[in-house]
């Protein structure tokens, strides 16, 4: 269970996932962000406004190691303007390499920073897997809690 990610779905947070993440047993990005119901607000350009944006990333990361060893930077597409708490941002580091969030400080927000072009989000799939059971639930959160010890 040690790299596994998981959410929790009550029964009409299932009924609303698609067919294609029904079949992978993953969320996808479209129901990670209405699960934290963020209402994004587009905002592209913030970059401009905030030029400390990206060295704020509260949740993710801009760049990954690639199988070779080398360090790639994320292009960002979109970025958007969410109503997060500080609550949210600490679950939401559980799923940390599925999303990207900064704090912009110019605007005493989070944004939500789009590393995806041309899938709708619906269509881009997450590694989190999801359960119905909310006792599974509770045990994966017991286990990467004493990862954290």
């Amino acid at each position: 269970m040690e790299n596994k990610k998981l959410i929790y779905l009550c029964k009409s947070r299932y009924d609303e996932l698609n067919e294609m993440e029904k079949k992978a047993g993953v969320i996808s990005y479209k129901t990670l962000v209405n699960y934290y119901d963020m209402t994004p607000i587009l905002c592209n350009n913030i970059i401009d406004i905030d030029e400390c944006l990206t060295d704020n990333i509260e949740v993710g990361s801009l760049s990954y190691i690639d199988e070779d060893g080398e360090e790639i930077y994320k292009d960002i597409y979109q970025y958007y303007i969410v109503n997060l708490n500080n609550w949210d941002i600490e679950n939401l580091k559980k799923y940390d390499d599925e999303i990207i969030i900064a704090y912009s400080e110019k605007i005493d927000n989070y944004i939500l920073l789009v590393d995806h072009f041309g899938t709708l989000w619906s269509g881009v799939l997450t590694d989190i897997e999801f359960t119905t059971d909310y006792e599974v639930y509770q045990e994966w959160e017991k286990s990467i809690k004493k990862g954290d010890e």
